[in-house]
């Protein structure tokens, strides 16, 4: 009879010598693509460090180490270098205007870099771009060359999207021809939530950790990227909140039926854009759009003035003042319900065509 083991012994012993042939040969074209032994050495620890932790998640999950892994972590080391990621630290320290403090942009080494780069991506390929200040302004927060420098090289490439959260709080913005992205669709910028919120501020939670919310009222947390050939979407989970958690409605608790109110239904769409829909109804009656406005999220006002107006001391520490942000709805309140509990349904559908719903209740008294 034939001894198939020994095939089997063999076909798994050439793909371990794959796998390691597959680093060595990751980390030498990372040299020579890099120019720096340090980062070369970096990618040649990081890989085998990712195997280890999948080794982890498989003997968690019961699987073995055959054939088929192997080879699966064979292709997924090539997938590592085939996705066009790139990090960029984009911080100038010291600031080059005065010397004094930072600012954000790129020396022309770092640009040099991403050039060389971009060189050897194919043009349909998802270019991510990671950063740690936004390419947005806040003030003169960005050296403007080095924005439309990069949004220049990024032109060949119909699919990209860059990823910054130094400000702690959620912006999504589009950078068009007028910036020097020279594509028809707009290169998106998405300046995400963090894991610390508003640095850890806010009241303290019984669990020892304070809210942290941050000054555009979104709630810390960080984004999951689902990456599909040179698609992309993101998706945001709030910090110890149901992954439904998406928005924050902001209604009053009770109104007089028939009185005239200036008040409204405020909706803080946490990761929505301005060309989002965002939709409303009360009690399952007809869908009525909202109205996109910047402004200050009044659920973040009220924990402000909880402490500003407090007369006992509050256990934590006051939140950042608000920051005004373009990812609010408005829409009126009717007044002239019958008397009792109602309820709103909201539904927003993000830049992904992914839907987010979420109800708030009120009472209409005599």
């Amino acid at each position: 009879a034939q001894d198939a083991s020994t095939f089997t012994l063999d076909a798994v012993t050439a793909v371990q010598h794959d796998l390691l042939l597959a680093v060595l040969l990751v980390a030498f074209v990372m040299m020579l693509f890099l120019h720096s032994l340090r980062n070369s050495l970096i990618v040649l620890v990081s890989i085998p460090t990712s195997m280890v932790t999948t080794f982890i998640g498989m003997y968690l999950f019961d699987f073995s180490l055959n054939l088929m892994t192997l080879l699966s972590l064979s292709l997924a080391v090539g997938v590592l270098v085939d996705d066009s990621i790139v990090v960029l630290e984009n911080i100038l320290y010291p600031d080059p205007r005065d010397g004094q403090g930072y600012w954000g942009g790129l020396r022309a080494d770092q640009l040099q870099f991403v050039e060389n780069n971009l060189k050897l991506v194919p043009k349909d390929k998802l270019v991510v771009v990671f950063m740690h200040i936004p390419l947005f302004e806040e003030g003169e927060s960005y050296r403007d060359e080095d924005r439309e420098k990069l949004l220049e090289l990024l032109s060949d490439f119909p699919n990209t999207v860059s990823l910054s959260a130094h400000t702690h709080y959620q912006k999504q913005t589009f950078f068009g021809k007028a910036e020097g992205y020279n594509q028809n669709k707009a290169h998106h910028h998405y300046n995400i939530g963090t894991p610390s919120g508003d640095w850890y501020s806010g009241r303290m939670r019984e669990s020892g950790v304070p809210e942290s919310t941050m000054r555009d009222g979104s709630p810390n947390g960080y984004v999951f990227m689902d990456f599909e050939g040179n698609q992309y979407k993101a998706r945001y989970k709030a910090a110890g909140k149901p992954d439904t958690y998406q928005m924050e409605i902001f209604a009053p608790k009770v109104l007089e039926k028939g009185k005239r109110t200036s008040t409204g239904i405020i909706v803080n769409f946490f990761m929505g854009t301005a060309n989002d829909e965002v939709r409303y109804r009360i009690d399952n009656g007809e869908w009525r759009k909202m109205t996109n406005l910047t402004d200050y999220d009044p659920s973040y006002l009220l924990k402000i003035f909880e402490w500003d107006t407090t007369e006992t001391l509050l256990d934590g520490r006051r939140p950042s003042n608000a920051a005004r942000t373009d990812h609010l709805w408005r829409a009126g309140i009717p007044v002239n319900l019958e008397v009792g509990a109602h309820t709103i349904e909201v539904e927003a559908t993000d830049m992904f065509g992914q839907k987010h719903t979420g109800t708030k209740t009120f009472r209409i008294e005599l």
